[in-house]
């Protein structure tokens, strides 16, 4: 499955396909419609296109810069021949500009990249920078590992002047990146989740499905329909290191869970940090068990007669695969892997894309915000720099410098146009492809974090494993969100203790 192709014929690939393949537009509803990343501003307010201008003009002769740097980034999946062409090629234009010679390490993704980072940290062979999720990173910085950006975000990006560095980020993306226990910046992000439930048309067309669903209960109604007519539904992996339980568990909660996070948000920001689900822990105010987790775990199970039978056997690749063959109706897709869609060979249908439908009152009583949680629209991987990068001042200077030159429109665009990956700074215009995958006016972002990594690493494993366990019947409900509570308020307390937080001071809570 895995292209071989060279970058040119990659992208030729897919302008002929453009016309055929594009998400399909319509009402606000099917999720397709333009909108902003930003909740506050339109599309048409992104700005043009900004393309990097390599006359070496803005390149910073002041500073003391190393001869070689290494990087480390994980490119594994169906396109991982085009990451790494247009990545070669983009270091090479940096190298020209600016005498640094950088060395990539394509790595594959997962928990093997994970393992093989964690090897070279003990090793002390790592990377000057590398790749990161976001709560592994902040696992690093606390056994000092990476290096601490605070300060340098403060000053300017030499490739994107007149601000300083901090500023050239989507602000409601940069809240996100900060270290929970530290408040610091230990790195700077890298992609953007932004998830779809993307559809076979034919398959749709043959099942007599004539719209795309908008409410949860016209969702579960289209699979019934499009599994009557012989067809797998969705293809779904429930395995360690894959998103799809993260992403549909994240929605439903979302959708209804506004009374308890009245209750747990008291420094009123509209958010429930990692701080207050500590207080909200040791109060008693998370139970699995109870609402709204019950009603949100009873619609994930029985969304879950509509998938692929192996769903605990298989991973995300591996359902993409299915959906890309034909052999499963939807699929939710990351963003980032748009590519692979139009690269794949030998696809002979059309595909529309529409948002995660909309949990109404129709459904249960606990939905009643009007709004979707998407699923995505956060900062998911990032860049960081290796505390090995920090034994001299030339070889810092160019890992920040490059970080830099990494968040600017050189390499932004470069990855928007080339390899249909969301911008993480400001100003850049999508192209056609990503606009279903921006923010619409009825949905809402991520406000509370209870299955995701960055809030319990270990939690976020342990819910798969459980969930491969409660989905087929295997243990009851009971069983499951017992087990759940106990591992949540063990990882909770460990990490308060660590963080120093506790009832004394307001766990470390800044209140208004």
């Amino acid at each position: 499955m895995k292209k071989t192709i060279a970058l040119i014929l990659s992208l030729m690939l897919i302008i002929s396909m453009i016309a055929a393949c594009a998400a399909e537009t319509g009402p606000p509803t099917t999720g397709d419609e333009p909108s902003n990343i930003s909740a506050d501003a339109d599309a048409d307010d992104q700005g043009e296109t900004h393309q990097g201008d390599e006359s070496g003009e803005t390149v910073d002769t002041e500073i003391e810069r190393a001869d070689h740097l290494t990087i480390a980034l994980n490119s594994g999946g169906l396109t991982a021949a085009t990451v790494e062409s247009a990545y070669i090629n983009f270091f090479e234009s940096y190298t020209a500009l600016t005498g640094t010679v950088i060395e990539p390490l394509f790595m594959p993704g997962g928990a093997d990249y994970r393992a093989w980072l964690t090897t070279q940290h003990a090793a002390g062979t790592t990377p000057d920078i590398f790749a990161i999720m976001l709560s592994q990173v902040w696992e690093d910085y606390a056994t000092g590992l990476v290096v601490d950006l605070t300060d340098f975000l403060q000053e300017e990006n030499p490739y994107n002047p007149g601000m300083p560095w901090i500023d050239t980020f989507d602000q409601s993306l940069l809240e996100q990146t900060v270290d929970p226990i530290s408040g610091k910046f230990v790195s700077v992000m890298r992609e953007l989740v932004a998830v779809r439930i993307i559809y076979n048309r034919d398959i749709f067309t043959s099942a007599g499905v004539t719209e795309t669903p908008t409410t949860w209960a016209e969702f579960l109604q289209v699979c019934q329909q499009i599994q009557e007519a012989g067809y797998t539904p969705f293809a779904f992996a429930v395995q360690a290191g894959s998103g799809h339980s993260n992403w549909f568990l994240t929605s439903l909660f979302g959708q209804l869970d506004a009374p308890l996070r009245a209750t747990m948000d008291i420094d009123g920001d509209g958010f429930v940090s990692k701080n207050e689900l500590a207080r909200a822990t040791v109060e008693g105010l998370i139970d699995f068990s109870e609402d709204p987790f019950r009603t949100g775990f009873e619609l994930f199970r029985d969304f879950s007669q509509y998938w692929n039978s192996d769903f605990n056997a298989i991973d995300m690749e591996t359902a993409q695969q299915l959906w890309l063959m034909g052999q499963a109706s939807m699929l939710a897709l990351h963003s980032a892997d748009l590519l692979a869609v139009y690269q794949m060979e030998g696809r002979d249908f059309e595909f529309g894309s529409f948002s995660f439908p909309m949990v109404t009152p129709e459904t249960t009583p606990l939905a009643d915000s009007g709004l979707v949680t998407m699923l995505g629209g956060a900062a998911n991987e990032s860049w960081a720099i290796s505390v090995n990068a920090a034994e001299s001042d030339a070889q810092l200077n160019s890992a920040v410098d490059l970080l830099r030159y990494l968040t600017s429109h050189y390499f932004v665009d470069m990855v928007v146009n080339e390899l249909m990956m969301m911008p993480v700074i400001n100003d850049v215009q999508l192209r056609e492809e990503l606009q279903g995958f921006i923010k619409q006016d009825f949905e809402d972002i991520r406000r509370a974090n209870y299955t995701g990594p960055a809030t319990l690493s270990e939690f976020s494993h342990y819910i798969i494993m459980a969930l491969q366990l409660y989905l087929p019947g295997t243990i009851s409900f009971e069983e499951f969100t017992e087990s759940l509570n106990r591992e949540w308020t063990e990882g909770m307390l460990r990490d308060m203790e660590a963080a120093g937080w506790n009832e004394e001071n307001n766990f470390g809570i800044e209140m208004p």
